[in-house]
C-alpha cells in the first residue's frame, strides 16, 4: 500500500500540472514548487484504493496465472501515454486523457478476470462516497468556492449536488482503475494464499477423493 501511495504522489505530481491548465485553479498553503496538498493527496488516494480493494479481493477465490512482466510494462507504457500523451500531444482535455489512461487497467481486468468487476467497480463508488462531504462542507463554507477555482468554462456546465461531475466521475474512475492496476500489478503475481500452496492444495484434492486417498497409502508402503 506505501509503495501504490509512493507511486501515486509521483504521478500526480506530474498530472496535477494538466490539470492546473484546463481543469481548476486552487489557492494553495504553500507558495512551493511542490504542494503540500498534492503530496497528501497523492498519498492517501492509492492508499485508500489499495486498501479497500485489498479487503474485497479477499472474497473472491480465483486461481490465475502471473501477468508477465512485458505485459505489464506494455499497459503501464499505454496508461502513460493516454495520459500524458493525449493533452500534450493531441490537446486532449486534461480530463479525458485521465480516464482514458485509467481505463487501461479496468478493460484489462474485464477481459481477463471479469468477475472481479464488481470489487474494482465498488472502490470506484467508495471514493465517490468518500469525496462528496468534503465538497459540500467547502461549498457550505464558501458557496463560491467551487466558480472561484475550477475552470468551469472548460468543463462539462454539469453539476451534482453543485459538485462538477467531472470531479465524481475522476474519483469513480480512479478508484476502480487503481484497484485495477492493484490486481495487475500486485495480486496476479501469485496464487490467493487458500491455493498457493501447490502441494495443500493437492493434498486436500487427494483427500476429497477416497480412491486417490487409498492409492496414496499404498504407495507409501511400498517405499
Amino acid at each position: 500500500m506505501l509503495i501504490f501511495g509512493l507511486c501515486g504522489m509521483v504521478l500526480g505530481l506530474f498530472a496535477q500540472q494538466m490539470h492546473l491548465i484546463d481543469w481548476w485553479h486552487p489557492n494553495f498553503i504553500f507558495d512551493t514548487p511542490v504542494k503540500l496538498e498534492d503530496v497528501l493527496f497523492g498519498l492517501s488516494v492509492p492508499g485508500v484504493a489499495a486498501a479497500a480493494y485489498g479487503v474485497l479481493r479477499m472474497k473472491v477465490p480465483i486461481r490465475q496465472q502471473a501477468v508477465p512482466a512485458f505485459l505489464k510494462m506494455v499497459l503501464v507504457a499505454t496508461a502513460l501515454f493516454l495520459l500524458f500523451g493525449l493533452f500534450y500531444l493531441f490537446g486532449i482535455s486534461s480530463f479525458w486523457s485521465s480516464i482514458a489512461s485509467l481505463c487501461v487497467s479496468i478493460l484489462f481486468i474485464a477481459i481477463t478476470q471479469p468477475r472481479l468487476l464488481w470489487a474494482v467497480f465498488l472502490v470506484g463508488m467508495f471514493l465517490v462516497v468518500l469525496a462528496v462531504p468534503g465538497y459540500l462542507f467547502g461549498i457550505h463554507i464558501n458557496p463560491h468556492w467551487i466558480e472561484n477555482e475550477w475552470w468551469l468554462s472548460k468543463l462539462s456546465g454539469r453539476f451534482v449536488f453543485g459538485i462538477p461531475v467531472e470531479e465524481l466521475a475522476w474519483f469513480f474512475f480512479t478508484g476502480a482503475g487503481l484497484a485495477a492496476a492493484k490486481e495487475i500489478l500486485f495480486f496476479q503475481t501469485r496464487m490467493p494464499s487458500h491455493i498457493s500452496d501447490t502441494k495443500n492444495f493437492r493434498r486436500r484434492v487427494r483427500d476429497s477423493n477416497p480412491r486417490c486417498l487409498a492409492t496414496h497409502t499404498l504407495s507409501k508402503r511400498a517405499h
